[in-house]
């Protein structure tokens, strides 16, 4: 059963990946949440549960500060991986979900009757 915190919306945008404050891969966007992406790459060295920052590095993300951000990947697929943004980023990250996100409404999954992690919680 998965366990969604809001419907992801496709989009895109060139990334940039960082794992311990260095930059390992380029990767592009597939898809954002509210809480969350998935990150397109071809770079296989990404741990479940590890904390890494991925960089927005498209000219169509306006921003008055950072475009980088933390998180823990939470899964992984031979073409990328998902990632939950870090609860202490998500005032910034948010600004950049209401810029990317497609067309689609959000729809929050505890909407749509499903039930969330009991340790890890996304602001809604």
């Amino acid at each position: 059963m998965e366990h969604r915190y809001s419907q992801r919306s496709p989009a895109q945008s060139k990334l940039l990946i960082f794992k311990k404050s260095m930059p390992v891969a380029m990767g592009r966007l597939q898809n954002i949440s509210r809480c969350g992406l998935f990150a397109l790459t071809d770079y296989r060295d990404i741990a479940l549960n590890q904390m890494v920052e991925i960089e927005f590095l498209s000219s169509s993300v306006q921003l008055a500060g950072n475009a980088r951000f933390k998180g823990f990947v939470v899964h992984r697929r031979a073409n990328g991986f998902g990632l939950e943004i870090d609860d202490y980023e998500y005032r910034g990250y948010s600004d950049i979900w209401r810029q990317l996100r497609g067309a689609n409404s959000v729809t929050s999954v505890a909407a749509l009757g499903a039930t969330s992690s009991a340790n890890r919680t996304c602001p809604l």
